[in-house]
């Protein structure tokens, strides 16, 4: 987002639907019901977590339903907000919203913006949203401990790590290595 900003393709104060106009006329859950939101959901909504969008037990940020961005989108725009956007934070899928609005503005599928802009430049090769079967042999596995599940798990759940799926959520799902993590430390660094 900074570096969209930077180059005065988007304004933080901008409406979501100026970029994705299935968010245009979105509805908030209230004490009374379901009603129209009075608010309009911004981009700085989304990247401060107050957008009223929550997590949602796997039901969007699955590559096994998805395998792009803009669909999912659309399937996030027809879900009621848990607020009005800005009233409250709450973490929740913002990322992977803002992901569609990245590819929206420069063109390209959110990794080869990524791609383009931050691992190239910083000789990220081996960070990505899919791994190969010698990639997979070599995957850390996850602790889980969660009302559900706990334990060590190699299988991904809901993210299938295919490198023929596009659905490059902006909050999860990407994978790199010890040395491109370096790399990008080392950035922050300097």
């Amino acid at each position: 987002m900074m570096i969209l900003h930077e180059r005065g393709l988007i304004n933080f104060e901008d409406k979501v639907s100026k970029y994705i106009p299935e968010f245009k006329d979105l509805t908030c859950k209230g004490d009374d019901g379901i009603y129209k939101c009075k608010e309009d959901l911004t981009l700085f909504h989304l990247m401060t977590h107050r957008s009223g969008y929550p997590y949602y037990d796997g039901l969007f940020i699955n590559t096994l339903k998805y395998d792009n961005l803009k669909y999912f989108a659309s399937d996030v725009a027809k879900q009621h907000l848990e607020f009005e956007p800005g009233s409250k934070y709450l973490y929740g899928i913002n990322m992977a919203i803002l992901g569609r609005v990245a590819e929206v503005v420069s063109k390209k599928n959110f990794y080869e913006f990524l791609k383009h802009e931050i691992f190239d430049p910083l000789n990220m090769e081996g960070t990505k949203f899919h791994l190969t079967a010698s990639d997979r042999e070599n995957f850390q596995p996850l602790y889980i401990n969660n009302e559900t599940i706990k334990g060590f798990t190699n299988d991904q759940d809901e993210l299938s790590y295919d490198i023929n799926n596009k659905a490059y959520f902006g909050g999860e799902g990407l994978v790199s290595t010890l040395n491109d993590f370096s790399n990008f430390c080392q950035m922050l660094l300097n």
